[in-house]
Parts: C-alpha cells; sequence; structure tokens
C-alpha cells in the first residue's frame, strides 16, 4: 500500500514539473533589435571574423564571454 502511495505521488509530481517545464517558454521576452551592420560597428574587441547569421542575441548577466590569452598576430 505505501508502494502505492509513493508511486502515485513520484507520477504526480515528475508530470507537474513536466507542465512547469513547458511553460517556461511562453515567458521568454521577445526583442526587437535594431539592424546592425557589424562590419563597421565600434565593438571592443573587433573581432576576428564576422559571420552573418540574420539572427541576435542579447547580453545579460548571465552571458559568458570566453577569451585567449594568446595574442594572434
Amino acid at each position: 500500500m505505501k508502494n502505492s502511495i509513493l508511486v502515485k505521488t513520484a507520477v504526480v509530481l515528475v508530470a507537474l514539473a513536466g507542465f512547469i517545464a513547458c511553460g517556461e517558454d511562453e515567458k521568454k521576452k521577445i526583442i526587437n533589435f535594431p539592424a546592425t551592420d557589424l562590419a563597421v560597428a565600434n565593438m571592443i574587441p573587433k573581432p576576428l571574423k564576422i559571420t552573418p547569421t540574420n539572427s541576435a542575441f542579447a547580453l545579460d548577466q548571465n552571458t559568458v564571454i570566453y577569451t585567449s590569452q594568446t595574442e594572434i598576430g
């Protein structure tokens, strides 16, 4: 009897977690970025290569940028 209650509780918790996880996408805020030509944009440090993808991303407090300590060129 105890196993049956534990199994039912586990199934309900997994289902609840699934519903919560699926609802996260609706909370994402859509940002309308201005058109920017990265080839002429003032960026420091200047990237060695720029590949346009016709998409965008925002930098926020969770964005991580990795750099190399070796000098190129």
